[in-house]
């Protein structure tokens, strides 16, 4: 089977979870024996060919290199936060009526074909991709990952749930609904973010699926039996964790409670314990500032994922202190894989994926976290 994975960003412009749930699924239905063909976006600057055979379509850039083959729309998606908030409403339109993008859309779909298009978070692309499907007659799947349908921020922050209900994130809810009337099939990793969708109206008499992102995951058997070698104490660990030894891995965005938690911290009296701080983003230079010159605050930076899975195996565990419902963090199940403790924010859809010794917080109390805090070191 040909399969289109459609998704905003990808490789090398990938930021956050999403992006390595729809690596790991063209890996896996690669893996099976299909077809894959990926469409996403990268900045704007980067027009590098176009269809000849199509004058007014967007310029596309062509990458077929590492197993796949890529096709890059231009966008602004990738560098959103640099455009002033109050332009970014009239940013948003572009998802809703773009031409020459839908065109370009067109042209790749009626060359390549596609049996099914799994379609993944859609801003900066275009929710007509969605009625391009329609018109080429391809069986059309959507993924879940935020809440971008129901609010363009994709972001709904604890004790400011009522935005999501805002007259203005109604009529944009109205507007989006609509693309997604003749989807085959909703797919959702967490069952609070469906239900989020459902309890507004959306999805009416479509086929829907509680899939957890465990399931995308491609098979390690070599990892899978050194855990299990460690388990019977065949092998030791060289790099034994440290309980003291805290790690947040993610992006340093306010929504992601990165501040919170340093602030939060910053207040537990235990001189030993470290915090280590795995990730970039726009409040990164707010972050240390905070941070100060406390001994106790580690920034990595970005790392790749081997570079995580260490930090990984020396922490005593792993904070995830988002201010915003998270779906269903990839970050965690890393952690389980790796058999880390798990301190995270009761929010969203973590609930529905953290282990039993693992521990909940509510989110932003600063009283309730470092009580967990303290329980840990």
């Amino acid at each position: 089977m040909k399969i289109a994975l459609v998704h905003n960003l990808y490789e090398p412009y990938a930021k956050g979870g999403a992006e390595k749930v729809v690596k790991e699924m063209a890996e896996k239905l690669s893996s099976l024996g299909n077809d894959i063909f990926i469409i996403t976006t990268e900045p704007k600057k980067k027009r590098l060919i176009k269809f000849a055979t199509e004058k007014d379509a967007a310029s596309i850039n062509l990458d077929t290199k590492n197993n796949f083959k890529k096709y890059y729309l231009p966008s602004s998606y990738y560098n959103l936060s640099d455009i002033p908030k109050a332009l970014r409403l009239f940013w948003h339109l572009n998802n809703f009526y773009n031409p020459k993008k839908e065109k370009a859309i067109e042209t790749i779909l009626g060359n390549e074909k596609p049996d099914l298009i799994i379609t993944h978070n859609l801003i900066g692309i275009g929710f007509f991709m969605t009625k391009v499907a329609e018109k080429l007659k391809i069986t059309h799947e959507h993924f879940l990952h935020d809440i971008q349908l129901l609010h363009p921020s994709g972001l709904m922050i604890s004790g400011k749930e009522e935005k999501v209900d805002s007259l203005i994130a109604k009529l944009y809810q109205n507007l989006t609904k609509k693309y997604f009337l003749n989807s085959e099939k909703i797919i959702s990793p967490s069952s609070w973010l469906l239900d989020e969708h459902l309890k507004r109206g959306f999805f009416e008499n479509k086929d829907t699926e509680i899939r957890p992102l465990r399931e995308l995951e491609i098979e390690k058997l070599e990892t899978e039996i050194m855990n299990k070698a460690q388990d019977k104490g065949e092998i030791q660990d060289q790099t034994p964790a440290s309980k003291n030894n805290f790690l947040f891995v993610g992006q340093i965005e306010k929504h992601k409670g990165i501040i919170f938690l340093i602030k939060t911290f910053k207040l537990l009296e235990d001189n030993s314990a470290s915090l280590r701080i795995v990730g970039n983003g726009d409040d990164l230079k707010e972050a240390k500032k905070i941070a100060g010159d406390d001994k106790r605050f580690i920034f990595l930076g970005r790392l790749n994922s081997e570079e995580v899975k260490a930090e990984m195996k020396k922490a005593g565990a792993l904070i995830v202190p988002s201010l915003c419902y998270e779906n269903s963090p990839t970050v965690i199940y890393e952690a389980n894989d790796l058999n880390l403790k798990v301190i995270a924010a009761n929010i969203g859809g973590i609930p529905e994926i953290v282990k039993k010794n693992d521990l909940l917080f509510k989110a932003g109390d600063e009283k309730d976290l470092l009580d967990k805090l303290k329980r840990k070191s």
